[in-house]
């Protein structure tokens, strides 16, 4: 049974519950916005929002029942959700959202509010949902029977079940791929670390000195979240390393030419100073640099683990310039870091086997 007939079957209750919405902001203070539902389901929810949500997104979702009587302790339930669809409404937003993962006792405790609910309507008016659309077979179109509700919620379990196994096995996949590729980046490092290879490749124009680049220095690194004492996933691999030809380099340009040196220069976060050179007649006519013959690089393999895939981004690695692919973790293979390193090396100017089962 798909997600959209799931939804479909979902009794939904045109209630107002006051809700807190919390967005992760990688980097960011998490964002945090008070507003209603505007109808509840076993599956999912509505919500007016004053912003407007991509689909697909995952959000944190705390609902907060209303007081029936003086004296009653209100009831907060906390699951995780994602935005399904979002339509303009007035005012702000209509964000349609998917219950994606729930506590056990705060799903039972959900199904048991919706319950109450149900019971307190009348049996002979069909919800809103029901009324406005045609009859399906096997959707009964009164008042849900108590098998009817055990039915949603068992259905509602066992997806949740089934997208946590979904969940784990793509978390592992991706840690699997990051440990992999930290630790051939690790030996890859220490040994060039002592080899310090010659470099080409590298070239700035109109600064015909900047050569001779050398391997000098590098660094890997990784980072990993405990889930568990005896599980881990890891997060990010990482390599960082500077070439350097051991000198400073000088270079002359007038008008344009200086411009785009010095462009080119801030691109690369290459540091210099510069001077202004007159002629003659003591007018500005060029700029003279001067910048250390050195180039940092970085790779740095990180997981999307909602996408399940592995984000490869890097920088001034084999020329200048940025680089960023999307990849299977199935394609950081020993083969594949292999024909990556020669492309670090500038031996390749490609990284096929990675780049085959890109996503």
């Amino acid at each position: 049974m798909s997600d959209h007939d799931n939804r479909r079957k979902s009794r939904r209750h045109p209630v107002q519950w006051k809700v807190a919405v919390v967005l992760d902001r990688p980097g960011s203070e998490p964002l945090i916005m008070h507003t209603h539902s505007v109808d509840l389901s076993v599956g999912g929810m509505a919500i007016v929002s004053e912003r407007d949500e991509k689909t697909g997104v995952t959000v944190t979702v705390l609902l907060v029942q209303p007081l029936r009587q003086a004296g009653e302790s209100p009831k907060v339930l906390k699951a995780r959700a994602r935005v399904v669809s979002s339509a303009p409404a007035h005012p702000g937003h209509r964000l349609g959202l998917r219950f994606v993962e729930w506590t056990d006792e705060d799903l039972a405790m959900f199904a048991k509010l919706l319950g109450a609910i149900e019971a307190t309507r009348p049996r002979d008016l069909p919800d809103a949902a029901t009324a406005a659309a045609p009859r399906e077979a096997g959707v009964p179109t009164a008042t849900q029977s108590r098998l009817s509700q055990l039915r949603e919620l068992a259905q509602a379990k066992q997806s949740q079940n089934q997208k946590a196994d979904s969940r784990e096995q793509n978390n592992d996949r991706v840690s699997d791929a990051l440990r992999r590729a930290y630790e051939y980046l690790k030996e890859f490092a220490d040994q060039l670390n002592v080899l310090k290879p010659a470099f080409k490749g590298y070239s700035i124009l109109g600064a015909p000195d900047f050569s001779g680049l050398v391997w000098e220095t590098s660094r890997a690194d990784y980072r990993k979240r405990d889930l568990s004492p005896t599980k881990s996933l890891y997060e990010r691999a990482t390599l960082v390393y500077r070439l350097s030809g051991g000198k400073q380099v000088r270079a002359t340009a007038d008008g344009p030419r200086s411009a785009r040196l010095k462009q080119v220069l801030a691109e690369n976060k290459i540091q210099f100073t510069m001077r202004e050179g007159q002629n003659e007649r003591g007018v500005p006519d060029r700029m003279t640099f001067e910048f250390p013959c050195e180039v940092t690089a970085s790779v740095m393999l990180e997981g999307d683990f909602e996408a399940g895939r592995v984000v490869l981004r890097m920088s001034n690695v084999g020329h200048f310039g940025a680089l960023e692919h999307r990849l299977m973790p199935e394609a950081i293979t020993e083969e594949a870091l292999d024909e990556f390193a020669g492309f670090i090396l500038g031996e390749r100017f490609r990284i096929d086997l990675m780049l085959r089962k890109s996503a």
